[in-house]
């Protein structure tokens, strides 16, 4: 998750010394950021060897053209639109269509095994979750994506606008309409 909305003086440090050639600085901007960008990458792209080779790619690129690079507030938040920009390029450059996939992410959240005190309670979380899934993979793409920068990256408004290049006020809709969707599908489904 996020660093309560304060980007931190360490990024700042940590980014100019990659740019000057740490290599100590791009394993640790590497180690930090590799999974969150995979997640999100994934759920782009479903397709595990493309996203490995693509982040690959995008990290050599990195490391090369960094004395190029503009200084950032949040690397985290680079590096997302980054990766997006990469992966849409390399899709549209092998011909190949966008996917969204929660499945990745959504294991990060499954529950370890509980007591038999507490069955009743994971095979519900399991249940609920594994709908939601579902009905958030049959999102439109674009909703699913604001939904997922949202809540599993928990972007802020503005920085989901910027990573997605759209409108405010479009990305806004693009996340009610999502949840309105989702809460028109669970509706009438038992959770509880």
């Amino acid at each position: 998750m996020r660093d309560s909305g304060q980007h931190t003086a360490d990024d700042v440090l940590l980014w100019k010394r990659f740019k000057e050639g740490s290599q100590e600085a791009f394993s640790r901007i590497y180690f930090a950021h590799y999974r969150t960008l995979y997640n999100y990458g994934y759920n782009l792209f479903a397709d595990r060897d493309f996203l490995k080779d693509t982040l690959q790619e995008f990290f050599l690129d990195l490391w090369q053209d960094r004395e190029h690079l503009a200084d950032v507030q949040s690397v985290r938040f680079y590096l997302l639109v980054s990766i997006r920009r990469k992966i849409l390029y390399n899709l549209k450059k092998h011909r190949r269509e966008p996917l969204f996939s929660v499945d990745d992410e959504a294991e990060n959240y499954t529950s370890a095994p509980s007591p038999e005190s507490d069955l009743i309670l994971e095979e519900t979380e399991q249940h609920t979750h594994s709908e939601l899934t579902k009905e958030l993979n049959r999102l439109p793409l674009r909703q699913k994506e604001a939904i997922y920068l949202k809540y599993f990256q928990d972007l802020s408004y503005p920085e989901i606008t910027e990573v997605m290049q759209l409108q405010y006020q479009t990305v806004r809709d693009l996340i009610y309409k999502g949840i309105k969707n989702l809460r028109e599908k669970l509706k009438n489904r038992l959770f509880f």
